[in-house]
Order: structure tokens, then sequence, then C-alpha cells
């Protein structure tokens, strides 16, 4: 499921894991798997994975979502 382009131009709030520094990362690229979102602290590379459970989540999340557009 490509959610990248319903969240286009929004922010997310992500914190790195090397050197917790906190930041506003584009949510487009939040949303896609295997994406590389720079830290602004360390400059490392955070490679974008979604494990089973923050993907299920977030589907139920969408799927409320869709229901109240009905």
């Amino acid at each position: 499921m490509d959610l990248s382009q319903l969240f286009k131009g929004q922010k997310l709030k992500m914190k790195c894991p090397a050197c917790e520094t906190s930041f506003d990362a584009p949510a487009e690229k939040v949303m896609k798997e295997g994406s590389v979102i720079d830290c602004p602290g360390c400059n490392k590379g955070i490679t974008i994975s979604h494990d089973d459970a923050s993907f299920k989540e977030l589907k139920k999340s969408l799927d409320e979502l869709k229901k109240m557009f009905r």
C-alpha cells in the first residue's frame, strides 16, 4: 500500500535512533517502505522499515478514516 500521495506536504515527528535528535520529516517519505531520511543532527541516513504491527495499525486507522468520508 503506497500512502505517500495521501500525506504529501505533511510532516511527522521523528527521533533519530543514533543521536536521538527530534525533527520533522516529510510524511510521504516516512510512509514509503525503504525510503531513507537523513537526520539533521548527525547526518546519518535512517532507513524506513514498517513492521507488521505498525502496518496493521496504520491500515486500521485509514479504514476508519475512509468510513468517515463515505
